[in-house]
């Protein structure tokens, strides 16, 4: 099949979660041999953070076109949004990215968005089948009413297939349908962990049980990655157990800045793959603290490392089972996060067992199942177009 999938613009060097699963199905479903085109956003450059078989479309700097005076006028003008494309108001900008991406994208046999900005795209341009790859519910980002969350509202309304990378986003989206009398199917297609990159490696250079390095992710700077909360625990932790060094470890950008009044970290800034595995491996404990996630990689990757976790739960239930697999605490309460911190920094047998249950749990989410599991719905969405064209 000929799959067209929309993104945001694409960065040379970083990347969000998100992004990177859709490039991981797209190099997946590459290579079992379909004709795969990643459309992404203006602006876009080729990424050095993932090696993908998929067709990256980023467009060519059109050369004038001097056949008609109309299409003479057009190719002028769109130089001139391109060039000074940063300049206009974010309402023009949006209107010239759908553009962009409609004047790239070739035809294909289902076209699939990637988050709700690109929705729009898809329903304008897309051809074949279209459907919407939701990886979160988007209007918990906005903490304000405004037109761009009625529009993410919106977007999960319009007639696409849609596809939850977790089981909580199966069933906030199902309500959510349910609610406005949509009764379309939700298929559900969970993410992987890379093992390739994520392993456990014999990486810890001391084993000074007062000694624990606890690593985290800076959240990009959004509140709901719950980094107050994980820096108010961290300090009461290093009151209540003064007999311990507490090393805390953020890597990626973060709400406070490493030297900030409430806990000091140090700082460890972007990290590929690579180096993060390395990083998780000199860790002991990841601490998460999300308000809401779906399906986030982090404490999955971190597990897949051997590191015991601290994790809230929306988002996370098929692999952080509470005394299990994870530390589970509830999310927006220093006062859970840090009884987890604390008990997990004490209790070395405990933190141990997490550690080897995550582990294993982690060998279960490989890309390879994940492809199949989509390349299977893409599949069943395509087919099922095909045979209500023909009557059955």
């Amino acid at each position: 099949m000929i799959v067209n999938i929309v993104t945001p613009a694409i960065n040379r060097t970083l990347f969000s979660g998100g992004l990177f699963c859709v490039m991981k199905y797209a190099d997946g479903l590459a290579k079992k041999g379909h004709i795969v085109n990643v459309v992404p956003g203006m602006y876009s450059e080729k990424p050095e953070w993932i090696n993908c078989d998929a067709n990256i479309l980023l467009g060519k700097n059109e050369a004038i076109v001097k056949s008609s005076i109309e299409e003479f006028r057009n190719s002028i003008l769109q130089k001139l949004d391109r060039r000074y494309f940063f300049y206009k108001s974010k309402t023009i900008r949006t209107a010239i990215d759908i553009e962009h991406v409609g004047r790239i994208m070739p035809e294909a046999d289902i076209t699939i968005a990637t988050a709700w900005e690109t929705v729009e795209p898809v329903l304008r341009y897309g051809s074949g089948e279209r459907a919407y790859f939701i990886q979160h519910f988007e209007p918990l980002f906005f903490t304000e009413t405004s037109y761009e969350k009625l529009l993410c509202e919106l977007s999960y309304q319009m007639p696409l297939n849609r596809i939850t990378n977790s089981q909580w986003l199966f069933d906030r989206l199902s309500c959510y349908l349910a609610a406005h009398d949509i009764k379309d199917t939700v298929y559900k297609c969970t993410n992987a962990v890379d093992l390739e990159n994520f392993r456990k490696m014999d990486a810890k250079s001391s084993c000074d049980r007062l000694h624990v390095r606890v690593i985290s992710y800076g959240g990009r700077c959004v509140a709901w990655k719950g980094f107050s909360e994980m820096a108010k625990s961290i300090a009461i932790a290093r009151d209540r157990l003064p007999e311990y060094e507490i090393e805390w470890l953020v890597y990626g950008d973060a709400e406070l800045p490493p030297d900030n009044a409430i806990a000091h970290y140090v700082q460890l800034g972007f990290l590929n793959p690579q180096d993060l595995c390395y990083a998780y491996n000199k860790a002991d404990i990841l601490l998460s603290a999300s308000w809401y996630e779906s399906f986030p990689l982090f404490p999955i990757e971190a597990m897949a490392c051997g590191l015991a976790v601290i994790t809230t739960q929306n988002g996370t239930e098929e692999y952080a089972s509470h005394g299990v697999t994870a530390h589970v605490v509830e999310p927006k309460n220093v006062s859970s996060i840090t009884d987890g911190l604390v008990k997990l920094i004490t209790d070395h047998d405990y933190r141990s067992v997490l550690a080897e249950n995550g582990l294993e749990i982690a060998q279960q989410y490989n890309w390879s199942r994940s492809v199949d599991t989509m390349e299977s719905i893409l599949f069943r969405i395509i087919n099922n177009r095909v045979n209500i064209s023909h009557g059955h």
